[in-house]
């Protein structure tokens, strides 16, 4: 069972030790992660702990990361060539509170969309909002069909409840009160 967070704010050190069992770091098994989305990628290097993996990075070097939406994958190797992916799940990076400035939008991309298409939807959308949605749907100036601005509201609808979940989730709330009928 592997213990890597689901949630990072950017600026603040991280600190883990994971306990693999199948792949100790005395039997020569080294631990890597990377934390990567389609515009970065963050590798990070366990540190050997007797039989267990230390995961250490310092503030400093989170501190650049950016935030969004990522994945984080975690694989063992051994120098005899073996190689294991032991974990991959999303992973969000929050920005760092001390470095923010005005202006600073913090919604996430599906939230930021969906605000777009409704606003599309309802004739009120500024500049920024319509040429976001013309380069996210490849449109060439002119107007986006509506029809696609109402699908894609769908999706995003759907994007955003989830992130709302897991939000709540997170807080420990929204566990209470699961209805099941027969």
């Amino acid at each position: 069972m592997t213990s890597e967070p689901s949630k990072i704010v950017a600026g603040d050190s991280l600190e883990w030790r994971e306990t693999l069992p199948d792949y100790p770091a005395s039997a020569g098994w080294s631990l890597r992660y990377v934390i990567y989305n389609a515009n970065a990628s963050y590798p990070i290097q366990a540190v050997a702990d007797g039989d267990g993996h230390v995961v250490s990075v310092a503030a400093t070097d989170t501190a650049s990361w950016s935030p969004g939406r990522y994945e984080i994958a975690g694989y063992v190797s051994h120098p005899d060539g073996r190689k294991k992916t032991i974990v991959t799940h999303g992973l969000i990076i929050e920005p760092d509170p001390a470095a923010i400035t005005a202006g600073l939008d913090g919604r996430s991309f599906a939230r930021r969309m969906l605000d777009a298409i409704e606003a599309a939807l309802e004739g009120r959308a500024d500049k920024g909002q319509l040429d976001m949605l013309r380069y996210q749907f490849g449109v060439r100036g002119g107007e986006i069909n509506p029809e696609i601005l109402m699908r894609a509201r769908d999706r995003y609808q759907q994007e955003v409840y989830a992130e709302e979940r897991a939000e709540k989730l997170a807080r420990g709330e929204g566990t209470r009160g699961w209805r099941v009928r027969f």
